[in-house]
């Protein structure tokens, strides 16, 4: 079996002109539908090979494996498909502190995303924790992949200071402190608003195609409480509230008190993907 199909793939570059080493892992090695991840071991050190982005690397595994690395719970702005504000300076700040060295990685419930690539938190030899550096240096930003959430309310922390002291990224943006609205906040189609005296989140599409929400969340920044939404839908122009207290609403939190009245305590949705897509500022 394995002869017939290696004919067909010679065969097949003939007729289109490619090498059959366009079929293979051009470094030699396994390609990414047979590499075995459990191979790659917690408190093992690991060469990095390349850099590709500011989240993103590859470390060399035995002779001739290699493995994509995508830091866990971070994400950094983009390089590859469209640069976007701050991305050739997380980029290259990764390729500083990574190129030439030996990292460990520690994984969370799932090892691997879709993409193939191995799920970390990635720590150098020096004791550097690469999730957190970038982090606090306004270069990522908290993006949580359920079910790998362990190190969500670490991470909001340091996000959250970054923001304070505006470094990187957050140099241009107004601090979550400042200032007061009753009115939604929005970022793209979706508004939100919180009445924290009578815990009621209220939550509005503004676009013109059903919200689906089942496995979005909502947090409340300032005591770093989730609300994770079962199935629910959000009709175009249409509303739902998310009820902490007595009165009723769509949902109930499940719990009472969660807003803090005497702090700012912003809100926060996030979709499946773990993307920011609506804030309140308190």
């Amino acid at each position: 079996m394995r002869k017939f199909l290696a004919l067909i793939v010679i065969v097949c570059g003939l007729l289109t002109g490619c090498s059959t080493s366009d079929f293979l892992d051009p470094s030699g090695g396994s390609t990414a539908s047979e590499q075995d991840f459990n191979e790659v071991k917690e408190g093992v050190w690991y060469k990095v090979s390349e850099c590709i982005d500011g989240d993103t690397f590859s470390i060399s595994v035995g002779e001739k494996k290699e493995y994509k690395v995508r830091l866990l719970s971070v994400d950094t702005p983009e390089t590859k498909n469209g640069v976007e504000p701050w991305g050739p300076e997380a980029a290259a700040r990764t390729a500083e502190l990574l190129t030439g060295k030996e990292v460990s990685l520690d994984f969370d419930i799932e090892k691997t995303d879709r993409y193939g690539r191995l799920l970390a938190v990635v720590t150098l030899k020096d004791g550097t924790n690469l999730n957190e550096l970038l982090l606090s240096e306004g270069l990522a930003e908290v993006m949580i992949v359920e079910p790998n959430d362990s190190m969500e309310k670490k991470y909001r922390e340091i996000q959250r200071k970054a923001q304070r002291e505006k470094k990187g990224m957050w140099s241009q943006q107004q601090s979550a402190s400042q200032g007061h609205t009753d009115k939604p906040s929005s970022i793209g189609e979706i508004g939100i608003a919180v009445d924290k005296s009578a815990e009621i989140v209220t939550i509005t599409n503004n676009g013109k195609k059903e919200l689906h929400l089942k496995g979005w969340k909502l947090v409340s920044v300032k005591g770093n409480q989730s609300f994770v939404f079962p199935e629910q839908i959000i009709k175009p122009g249409g509303s739902i509230t998310v009820t902490s207290g007595e009165e009723a609403g769509t949902l109930d939190w499940g719990a009472r008190n969660i807003w803090n009245n005497s702090d700012s305590d912003p809100a926060e949705l996030y979709d499946t993907d773990g993307q920011l897509v609506a804030r309140w500022n308190d």
